[in-house]
């Protein structure tokens, strides 16, 4: 009989790889589209090459999209392998008089049963069950969960609410810049052209002089992205996030944001390439940007756009190579 072992370092291993080559994809797909844009609309209508690329460019979107699914299938069994190997080991130690047990062979066979065909089929359907069986065989009782949850007092949920509220919150100048973005919204509305130069650089560059009187630098050190500032007098850097090991960690990017507020500006380079955005708010989800000509194929340039932005697509948009972030605030404000 052939045995398969799956352990949860192997699981975790696979799931990495399917993720980084969904950013690799991405990242192949964000080079596509800025070369495709660059070229003259006759040449690209020629021999239909525009249609034949978004077909591969959808196509690609797709795979990558399978494989962050997959990715996240595998995180979800490498957790529950380990937590039913913890929550056995404690049952068996309660239960006898013997010397501390491991899960080990036997336990381990039991419990990968009804996770295995999950595994192997794929289906989201049969997993689930798979897992549900798991909690049973070593006796967690979902309503568990439930009952701690009713079971905590109001001053306990009202503490948990306002901790959501303070880390939510802009943590400096937030009522003056947040007028200072209503009052150059009025002459830049979303879904608008920006009609300056230099597209979304000399779109934050354009709200910096209007709202700061500072002039934000056009060219960018050898890591693309980071601003070349030779004033510092003016404006400081917030903090960096950099993919040092093919993906980067949502929560150093939550850990970043904390440190901003509305008004900012973010230098970045993602899957789609280089890119200059302001901070309009955050919030225990995510960013919201205010910027010019982060479109596809089929939007115009230099379109204006809010658009809000989870923390996790964040991170996996900076998980590519050269990927990174850099945020810097005016002083004084």
């Amino acid at each position: 009989m052939t045995r398969i072992l799956l352990t949860p370092q192997r699981l975790d291993t696979e799931s990495s790889r399917l993720t980084q080559a969904a950013a690799d994809i991405n990242c192949i797909n964000g080079e596509i589209a800025r070369l495709v844009s660059s070229l003259d609309w006759q040449v690209r209508s020629r021999g239909n090459v525009e249609s034949l690329i978004g077909r591969a460019a959808s196509e690609g979107k797709a795979l990558a999209a399978e494989g962050e699914r997959l990715g996240q299938y595998l995180r979800t069994a490498s957790q529950t392998f380990q937590e039913a190997d913890a929550n056995a080991k404690t049952r068996l130690e309660e239960t006898t008089c013997m010397m501390p047990i491991s899960l080990g062979r036997a336990g381990g066979v039991a419990v990968a049963g009804g996770f295995i065909a999950g595994l192997v089929t794929g289906g989201q359907k049969f997993a689930s069950t798979g897992l549900s069986w798991i909690k049973k065989v070593i006796g967690v009782d979902s309503s568990d969960e439930t009952q701690t949850k009713e079971s905590k007092s109001e001053n306990e949920i009202k503490e948990e609410k306002n901790d959501i509220v303070e880390k939510a919150a802009p943590n400096k100048g937030a009522e003056k810049t947040n007028l200072k973005i209503e009052t150059f919204m009025k002459s830049h509305p979303n879904n608008s052209l920006y009609t300056g130069s230099e597209g979304c650089k000399g779109f934050a560059k354009q709200y910096y002089k209007n709202a700061f009187d500072i002039e934000l630098p056009s060219t960018n050190k050898a890591k693309q992205y980071e601003l070349y500032i030779s004033d510092t007098s003016k404006i400081a850097q917030v903090g960096q996030v950099v993919n040092n090991s093919n993906i980067v960690n949502v929560n150093d990017v939550k850990k970043l944001f904390s440190n901003a507020t509305s008004g900012d500006m973010v230098q970045m380079v993602g899957t789609s390439g280089l890119h200059s955005a302001i901070i309009d708010g955050i919030d225990d989800t995510g960013i919201t940007f205010y910027d010019a000509n982060f479109v596809t194929s089929s939007q115009p340039t230099n379109l204006i756009q809010i658009r809000h932005v989870t923390f996790e697509k964040y991170a996996e948009y900076l998980s590519c190579s050269r990927g990174g972030v850099t945020i810097y605030s005016p002083k004084g404000i």
